[in-house]
């Protein structure tokens, strides 16, 4: 009996401190403290399984460092469990579109396709998404331009 009730306070002192680890990482997310807030993410995620909210974190942190190729794999999970999120494609076709400005031309041009096809469907999912639309527009100008 005692095993059960000393195995039963561990894992609800574990849940709860991991808890706390996520009620950090919103803190210094919310703060802009990014790469503060990422190791309380990864902390909370030893815990408990990748949710989106956690998955949107880890990649939003990376995008803030300007880490794209590390961000759009977390945006993508996004995709995967929710097809149907306008804000999901637009954060994955933004990166994909960031990521590009940084590579080589050659290696732009093979995300042009997966670029304009999910900044394309995040404004047909929300037609007041005007971030996709700006941002779609941004980008072939400034493939134009270069």
């Amino acid at each position: 009996m005692k095993k059960m009730f000393f195995i039963i306070l561990l894992l609800c002192s574990a849940m709860g401190w991991s808890q706390d680890a996520f009620a950090k990482a919103e803190s210094l997310f919310n703060s802009e403290q990014y790469e503060a807030a990422k190791p309380y993410i990864n902390l909370y995620c030893k815990t408990t399984k990748k949710t989106p909210i956690i998955l949107r974190r880890l990649g939003d942190i990376e995008s803030h460092a300007q880490r794209y190729k590390k961000a759009f794999p977390y945006y993508k999970r996004l995709l995967d469990l929710d097809d149907s999120n306008p804000d999901y494609h637009f954060l994955y076709g933004g990166t994909l579109g960031l990521h590009a400005k940084e590579s080589s031309k050659l290696e732009a041009l093979g995300y042009l396709d997966d670029i304009k096809f999910h900044l394309k469907k995040a404004a047909s999912l929300d037609p007041n998404h005007v971030e996709a639309r700006w941002h779609w527009y941004n980008y072939i100008v400034s493939c134009l331009e270069s």
